[in-house]
């Protein structure tokens, strides 16, 4: 097995959205054309703290079954999370 990570096609992103916290497959220079692939309601996270690494992995585990299935590239994930580019940073990104 070797120690490099497979750079996938796309990204999981995961935003901070009113309410909500969404995550989305988006391309790794933009979120122009993302697709979310879940939600959950913020007050639950802010309730119970480690409901977001759940959160987390899931959304992480769905993204790998769907770039898999699409690309037959299996991504395999850094930890800990890489940050979002500079310019999602700002605002609800």
């Amino acid at each position: 097995m070797t120690d490099q990570l497979v750079r996938a096609p796309l990204r999981l992103a995961i935003r901070n959205e009113g309410t909500w916290v969404s995550a989305y497959l988006a391309r790794h220079d933009t979120m122009i054309g993302a697709e979310i692939i879940g939600s959950i309601r913020k007050e639950a996270l802010e309730a119970d703290k480690q409901l977001i690494e759940s959160f987390r992995l899931l959304m992480q585990l769905t993204a790998t079954v769907l770039i898999a299935a699409r690309t037959g590239v299996v991504p395999q994930w850094p930890n800990p999370p890489e940050p979002a580019p500079e310019h999602e940073r700002s605002g609800n990104a």
